[in-house]
């Protein structure tokens, strides 16, 4: 209905639109609830939007919202389907950016802790140009600007720009991990992990797994295994 509101005539037929205004993830059978809807239709990616619609818990409240997010993780975890929440962010200080994608959004900071990654979005003043940054638990962040692009007077696409690390950046990482690879062995000659690092090099994991892969390459270092 609402696709056809807008004109859209032709979507998937597994893409599914509803209004759920009986939802309530803060109370008992919310959960049960969203979870039979998806496994009676097969669903794999839920999204959820705005997030303060789907309970009536205070997100201010780390006690009231903790309870909400355990059963979005839980919902995720027993179907196999991917839950994203879209959720407002506050409104900045007055001449500040707004401040790290963890503490942008609205309400109590158990809401950004229970996520396994964020996506933060950041308008520029007309509106066709967002800044990107994810951040993720398991890999390191990543920054990308998605460009509106208007194709005609009734179609439009996004394109993706991603900033790739220059070659002089590229190799001053490598050396950084290579010090540090160099400095962690002295005081550990049984070997070394990239965990050993994280705190010698401002870098992310993922980056630093990257890092002395080439340094094992060009035969720098030595692997191990077992």
């Amino acid at each position: 209905r609402y696709l056809k509101a807008l004109g859209i005539e032709n979507y998937p037929a597994n893409l599914i639109l509803a209004e759920a205004p009986r939802l309530d993830l803060a109370q008992a059978g919310g959960e049960a609830e969203l979870m039979q809807a998806i496994r009676e239709r097969h669903i794999k990616l839920v999204i959820i939007d705005p997030f303060i619609y789907s309970h009536t818990a205070d997100e201010n409240n780390a006690k009231e919202m903790q309870p909400v997010c355990a059963a979005l993780k839980s919902i995720a975890r027993e179907t196999k389907c991917t839950v994203l929440v879209v959720h407002h962010v506050r409104k900045p200080f007055p001449g500040s950016d707004g401040g790290d994608p963890v503490d942008r959004g609205r309400g109590s900071s158990a809401i950004a802790a229970a996520a396994d990654a964020i996506l933060d979005w950041r308008l520029d003043s007309k509106g066709r140009l967002v800044q990107c940054r994810v951040v993720s638990k398991d890999v390191d962040s990543l920054d990308f600007k998605a460009r509106y692009v208007p194709e005609g007077e009734d179609s439009a696409r996004w394109s993706i720009e991603v900033d790739e690390p220059t070659p002089e950046e590229a190799a001053a990482s490598l050396a950084a991990v290579r010090d540090a690879a160099i400095r962690a062995l002295v005081t550990k000659p049984e070997g070394i992990t990239r965990n050993d690092l994280e705190g010698s090099v401002q870098l992310g994991l993922t980056t630093i797994g990257k890092r002395l892969d080439r340094l094992v390459v060009t035969g720098i270092l030595e692997l191990k295994t077992g």
